[in-house]
């Protein structure tokens, strides 16, 4: 996580990757989104008041192909409180 803030009583975790590469060692930076998608559900099972997990993705390596991916991670209940933008 690079950064959390606050509003209207909600926590916001923000993880922030640039990844303007292509290539073999960028699915460690993959992994490390799935992990951030993981956890958060984790947490989010057991949250009271959902609080809400940003990831802002930038660079080409985060094609439309990559994103789909990634939110493919994302269970249904969650889909609200996880967002990946570009």
């Amino acid at each position: 996580m690079d950064f959390m803030d606050e509003i209207n009583g909600k926590t916001i975790y923000i993880n922030m990757k640039y990844t303007n590469e292509l290539g073999g060692s960028q699915q460690n930076v993959a992994k490390e989104l799935i992990k951030f998608i993981e956890e958060s559900q984790l947490i989010l099972r057991n949250e009271k008041y959902k609080n809400k997990y940003i990831c802002i993705c930038d660079g080409k390596y985060y094609t439309k192909s990559i994103i789909k991916e990634l939110n493919s991670n994302i269970k249904e209940q969650h889909k609200e409180y996880i967002l990946f933008r570009t």
